[in-house]
């Protein structure tokens, strides 16, 4: 618990900066932003890993409903702060909120999270085995790694079609109005925070319902848990594609079917790791498996420009792939 705690508090640090020195202090130093990024970014890396190995023992149901509080906090952000914003108010409010969630959720977690005197007596006491750290468990490896890897693979292409996609979008549709039916469209345009306020919506059906009906589905075998995953990437895969048509409308459904594959990984690899993998790898499993899920999303980051301009065709329109925004 005292990693969750450690990470909660440097992803606040973190967050704090650009409302703080940017908004407030006006402060346009380029090194704020490595500096938030930074601390956001290991926060985040040491948080998400952590956390999921902490509630195993909180059963099966938890684990499911905690795990779709990730893109129900980004519907939060990318929805109503969009809405909020494309009203008149200022962003760096939403900075703000966010600030203002961490503190938040690290009050629910020391008051009801493992270990508290609110957690549920029928999980007190479980135990969840002695964690074994990451090089004892790669020592280790053969009991448990070779099992691992589809769901790393199906992780690494998710989060590299996640973190292209989201992004693609901004740069693609960059004008003050999107038009719904392709570059040439000017029939039908919806104001920019609009359109990417129901963009968040897609998003977030896509990644909570993906999550949640994945956690319920029972996958008594090791090639039924495999099946799903490729199917997963599949309609990742299917999202990704959608968005190289250039149309706002297929675009929506694009970034629908490219988190719903990445809900159905996060859904399958959890279920599989909490109740296939020995207990004392736990921990080691979920950290494996992030990070190189992290570096899929890296890979997606980098290549923004590329898949922007394999979007684009190197045209700039009126509505769509303005070279000055």
């Amino acid at each position: 618990m005292k990693r969750v705690y450690l990470s909660m508090t440097l992803i606040f640090i973190g967050t704090i900066i650009p409302p703080l020195f940017v908004f407030n202090l006006q402060c346009h130093w380029i090194g704020t932003v490595f500096i938030s990024y930074g601390l956001s970014g290991i926060g985040l890396g040491v948080f998400e890993c952590t956390f999921l190995a902490v509630i195993t023992p909180l059963g099966k149901l938890t684990k499911a409903w905690a795990i779709m509080g990730i893109p129900m906090g980004f519907g939060i952000v990318n929805i109503l702060g969009l809405l909020c914003t494309s009203a008149g108010m200022p962003v760096s409010l939403l900075y703000w909120y966010i600030v203002l969630m961490v503190p938040l959720g690290v009050f629910a977690l020391v008051r009801y999270g493992p270990g508290s005197q609110n957690e549920p007596s029928c999980v007190l006491g479980r135990p969840s085995g002695q964690q074994r750290n990451l090089a004892a468990a790669l020592r280790d490896c053969s009991s448990w790694l070779p099992l691992m890897l589809p769901h790393i693979v199906a992780k690494v292409v998710v989060n590299f079609v996640m973190e292209n996609a989201t992004p693609v979008n901004y740069y693609t549709y960059n004008a003050k109005e999107v038009p719904l039916w392709g570059p040439e469209d000017s029939n039908v345009l919806i104001p920019h925070d609009m359109y990417f306020a129901a963009l968040g919506i897609f998003v977030l059906l896509g990644d909570t319902l993906s999550r949640r009906v994945t956690a319920s589905l029972e996958l008594p075998t090791y090639i039924g848990n495999v099946l799903l995953l490729l199917s997963a990437v599949v309609c990742s895969v299917v999202g990704f594609y959608l968005e190289s048509w250039a149309e706002a409308f297929l675009a929506w459904w694009g970034i629908f079917f490219a988190f719903w594959g990445n809900g159905m990984v996060y859904g399958a690899s959890a279920k599989y790791i909490d109740n296939a993998l020995p207990k004392q790898y736990n921990l080691a499993a979920y950290s494996l498996w992030c990070f190189m899920g992290d570096i899929g999303g890296i890979l997606g980051g980098v290549t923004v420009d590329i898949v922007r301009n394999w979007i684009c065709g190197g045209h700039s329109f009126r509505y769509e792939c303005l070279t000055h925004n």
